[in-house]
C-alpha cells in the first residue's frame, strides 16, 4: 500500500491541464513520455501491477501455512483483503492528487498558488502518516498478545516507544519537510528570475528563507533578487530601502558561511552597484572602496578566479586607480589566458588612457577568442574611429551587425561614419534604421542627425 501511494505521487501529473480529476487520474496511467512526447499505453501502470504482484507474493508468504484445515479459504480471503485495501488505498490518494493537480483560477494570487503547488508534499506526507498509523493499528489489532511481550512491563513499554517515537515526528517537519518545502519554493523562485519578475522572485525566497533560515543558498539568491529589483525602481526611497534590505541579506548570507566566495562577491557587486547609483563623489568613493575591500576577501578566498580578477580591476578603474587595475588584469590573463572578458577590459583600460595600439590589439584578441560577441566589434570600430581609420571602423561595425542585425549602437555609428565619408545616403538608411529600433523617448538624438544628413543632402 505504502509503495503505491508512492508510485502515485510520482506518475499522477496534468501537464495537459486537464479540467478534471478522473481524467487526469486516467491519463496519467495509460499515457507516457517517449521522445519528449506524451504517446499512449499503459506505462507506469506495470509498475503498479508489478508492485502488486510482488506484494502478493510477499504477502501469501506471511499467511499461507500448508497443512492447516481450510488454508485455500483463508489464502483466497487474504488475497482478497490485500488485493482490495492495496488498490483502494491507489485509487484514493491518486484521485485525491489528481484533483490537486487541476488548474488553479486565473485570479488566485500569486503567493496561494505557489502554496497550493509546495502543499503537495505536505498533503504526501500526511497521506503517508495516516497510511503507517492505519498499517501500525492493524498489526497491533492482530498481534496484540506478542506486542505487549517486552522485556519490560506492557505500560512502561508504552510510554517509552512514545518518548521515542514523538520527538523524531516532530523533529521531521522542520529537518526533513520544510527543507523540501523550501527548496520547492527556491525552484520557483529561479523560475521567475529567468522572466525577470524580481518582485515575484522575492515572495518564494522569502518563504524559502523562513522554512530554512540557516542556508545561505536562499540567502545568495534572495539578496541577487534585492538587488535587481533595486536597479529596476525608478523611486530613490523605495530604491534606497531596497538597497538597504539587499546589503543585510547578502551580509548575513556571507555570515552563515563566510567562507563561500559567493557573498563576498556579491557584497561587492552590491557596492559598487551603489557606487554606480550615487551622485556624491565622496559617497561614490566610500562605495567603491567597500567593493574593493571585498573583493580582495573574495579573492583571498578563491585566489585562481580570473572573473573576480576582472570585477576587481574595473572598481579600480572607476576609482581611478588605473595602474592597480592593470595589475588585476595581468594577473587575470595569468590564471587564464584565453578569456576574452579580460581582455575586454583590457581595451577599456588602454581606450581610458588613450593607448588606441594597445586597445587594438586586446579587442581584436577579444574577437578572436569570442568571434560571436558583439562587443569586441563594437569596441575595435570605437577605436579605430579614434584612430581616424574610418573604412575599418566602418568595416567593425559592419560586423556587429553580422551577428545583431538590430544593434542599434551599430547602426548610429555607422550612421555617422559614412556621414564623414561623405557617403549621405548610407548615413541616412543606417540612421533611419537605428531610430526604427529605438524607443520614442529616446529619438532625440538620432533625429537630430537625420535633419542634419537631410539638409546636407539638400545642399549638395
Amino acid at each position: 500500500l505504502l509503495i503505491l501511494v508512492v508510485i502515485d505521487f510520482d506518475y499522477v501529473s496534468n501537464q495537459a491541464g486537464l479540467q478534471n480529476t478522473l481524467t487526469v487520474f486516467i491519463r496519467s496511467w495509460t499515457t507516457h513520455l517517449q521522445a519528449g512526447r506524451a504517446v499512449a499505453g499503459p506505462g507506469a501502470l506495470w509498475l503498479v501491477l508489478f508492485s502488486l504482484v510482488v506484494g502478493l507474493v510477499l504477502a501469501m508468504g506471511e499467511v499461507w501455512r500448508p497443512g492447516q484445515r481450510n488454508e485455500s479459504a483463508q489464502a483466497t480471503s487474504a488475497i482478497g483483503v490485500y488485493v482490495a485495501v492495496a488498490l483502494s488505498g491507489w485509487l484514493i490518494y491518486g484521485l485525491a492528487q489528481a484533483r490537486r493537480l487541476l488548474p488553479l483560477p486565473s485570479s488566485m494570487p500569486l503567493e496561494a498558488r505557489a502554496d497550493h503547488v509546495v502543499g503537495h508534499i505536505s498533503a504526501f506526507w500526511t497521506w503517508l502518516g495516516f497510511t503507517l498509523l492505519l498499517l501500525a493499528l492493524g498489526l497491533y489489532w492482530q498481534q496484540r498478545s506478542k506486542a505487549v511481550r517486552w522485556s519490560l512491563p506492557a505500560n512502561p513499554a508504552r510510554w517509552a516507544a512514545s518518548l521515542v517515537v514523538l520527538p523524531i515526528m516532530i523533529l521531521l517537519v522542520p529537518i526533513n519537510l520544510n527543507l523540501v518545502r523550501a527548496d520547492i519554493y527556491f525552484k520557483l523562485g529561479q523560475s521567475t528570475d529567468a522572466q525577470r519578475n524580481w518582485q515575484a522572485s522575492l515572495i518564494f525566497y522569502d518563504r524559502a528563507s523562513n522554512l530554512a533560515p540557516y542556508e545561505d543558498h536562499y540567502q545568495l539568491f534572495r539578496g541577487r533578487a534585492l538587488l535587481e529589483q533595486a536597479r529596476a525602481t525608478s523611486d530613490p526611497v523605495q530604491q534606497q530601502a531596497i538597497f538597504d534590505r539587499a546589503e543585510q541579506v547578502l551580509t548575513h548570507a556571507r555570515d552563515l558561511n563566510p567562507l563561500n566566495t559567493d557573498h563576498s562577491a556579491n557584497l561587492a557587486r552590491y557596492y559598487a552597484t551603489r557606487a554606480a547609483s550615487e551622485q556624491d563623489p565622496a559617497r561614490r568613493r566610500q562605495w567603491l572602496e567597500k567593493a574593493s575591500e571585498a573583493y580582495a576577501q573574495a579573492t583571498r578566498l578563491s585566489p585562481n578566479v580570473a572573473h573576480l580578477q576582472n570585477e576587481w580591476a574595473s572598481v579600480y578603474m572607476q576609482m581611478g586607480e588605473l595602474d592597480k587595475a592593470r595589475e588585476r588584469l595581468q594577473h587575470s590573463l595569468e590564471l587564464d589566458p584565453e578569456y576574452n572578458d579580460t581582455y575586454l577590459r583590457l581595451a577599456q583600460l588602454e581606450s581610458q588612457q588613450q593607448n588606441w595600439e594597445a586597445a587594438l590589439d586586446a579587442y581584436t584578441r577579444a574577437t578572436e577568442l569570442a568571434p560571436k560577441d558583439v562587443r569586441g566589434y563594437s569596441g575595435r570600430g570605437y577605436v579605430l574611429a579614434q584612430m581616424g581609420r574610418t573604412e575599418e571602423a566602418i568595416a567593425a561595425n559592419l560586423d556587429v551587425l553580422a551577428i545583431d542585425a538590430n544593434n542599434v549602437s551599430a547602426l548610429q555609428n555607422l550612421a555617422i561614419l559614412y556621414q564623414q565619408t561623405g557617403d549621405l545616403q548610407q548615413a541616412l538608411t543606417y540612421a533611419q534604421r537605428a531610430k526604427e529600433r529605438m524607443p520614442e523617448a529616446s529619438q532625440g538624438g538620432i533625429n537630430a542627425l537625420i535633419q542634419q544628413i537631410q539638409q546636407q543632402i539638400g545642399a549638395g
